[in-house]
């Protein structure tokens, strides 16, 4: 569930998101509509308008943004992440007060100075909402949106909604967050950790393909469906290897996000059948659990999450599990293993022959 009630609580008392009144403004204390150098100059508002004629940003919902062409909704988007910012142009800085104090009273008698900083915190608000709703529907895929909403990951206050939103929108454009654990907003170490491992996260990514879309799922597809192709054309003695199927790679995408998005494989001991082996003379035997194998593939992030791993499945069976492939798919920082285990030295050989065939790369 969306972590809204806090937000939605602020909105309430500060007289909603939009619906702030017009406090006059001396021409020092106004906030700028930041120009997007990367929206050929034109501010959030601007497109917005060219986008939606006649329509006020109040009724703009991201379902609107379906009947725009991919290249707009991210020119939109880079253009309301480019305008995000802490601090007015003057100066003035969003506090803790601001947030704690200030938002939960009245407008009405608000000091210019009051004025401006309430206008810019839901300026803000508004955006970072807009750009969570647009990534919820994957509605738009521009990297550019990234460093500004980890930078409003350190806006301050206890009932801050602002980096609740931004956490939500970066895990869902990069599938990488802390998932459920959003009660840690309230908990000022955990807070200041995760934007702490965003930051980092971003310095080694920042010129990869950081975001998850359906162009890096297509990558991970075709890369794991050449890998269980090529073993399942070398090692043949081995039925159970039947079950890998390269036509249906499946990716788990579901929050909370875990490290590993791809977990396939067969394990001998697990299988509800009799395992049968082609013996030197050409004669069928039944397997023995000398003949069990296990084969393990996996693509996981390079730079996880710090979430809960969770508990390794058990074997009915004993046997040293060897990595045999490990590659990052280039240009991201994704990386595909292949582990396998059994007491048959024959099928880690062939496994080991199998996949030399395959160009890959080590981290």
């Amino acid at each position: 569930m969306k972590p809204k009630l806090l937000f939605g609580l602020a909105l309430v008392l500060s007289g909603g998101l939009l619906g702030c009144s017009k406090t006059e403004q001396t021409e020092d204390d106004f906030v700028d509509n930041r120009l997007s150098s990367t929206s050929g100059g034109q501010s959030f508002d601007s497109l917005l308008a060219d986008a939606f004629p006649g329509k006020k940003f109040r009724d703009i919902r991201a379902v609107h943004f379906q009947k725009l062409p991919l290249s707009q909704r991210n020119k939109i988007a880079l253009a309301a992440a480019s305008e995000l910012s802490l601090r007015t142009t003057n100066g003035l800085v969003i506090t803790a007060e601001t947030v704690d104090k200030l938002l939960p009273i009245p407008e009405a008698h608000d000091t210019a100075t009051e004025a401006v900083l309430r206008r810019q915190y839901w300026r803000d608000a508004e955006r970072v909402e807009l750009l969570r709703d647009l990534v919820s529907a994957n509605l738009i895929n521009d990297p550019g949106v990234i460093e500004p909403l980890i930078n409003m990951l350190d806006c301050p206050g206890v009932h801050a909604g602002i980096p609740s939103l931004a956490n939500q929108a970066l895990g869902e454009l990069t599938k990488r967050t802390w998932g459920e654990n959003y009660a840690q907003w309230d908990n000022r170490g955990s807070r200041h950790q995760l934007v702490a491992w965003w930051r980092d996260w971003w310095s080694k990514n920042n010129n990869k393909h950081p975001v998850c879309d359906s162009d890096m799922d297509e990558m991970v597809k075709a890369r794991i469906a050449a890998i269980e192709s090529q073993l399942r054309k070398d090692v043949t003695n081995y039925s159970e290897l039947r079950y890998l199927k390269p036509e249906s790679i499946n990716l788990s995408h579901l929050e909370p996000y875990h490290e590993e998005f791809v977990d396939m494989g067969v394990d001998s001991s697990m299988l509800q059948q009799v395992v049968f082996r082609t013996a030197s003379d050409g004669k069928i035997r039944f397997g023995t659990e000398d003949d069990y194998i296990y084969l393990c593939i996996t693509a996981k992030f390079a730079t996880p999450p710090p979430v809960p791993h969770l508990a390794e499945t058990a074997k009915r069976w004993q046997a040293l599990r060897k990595e045999v492939l490990r590659e990052v798919l280039p240009g991201t920082d994704i990386v595909i293993t292949v582990e396998a285990a059994s007491k048959d030295s024959e099928f880690m050989r062939e496994v080991r022959d199998s996949l030399e065939k395959l160009k890959y790369r080590q981290p």
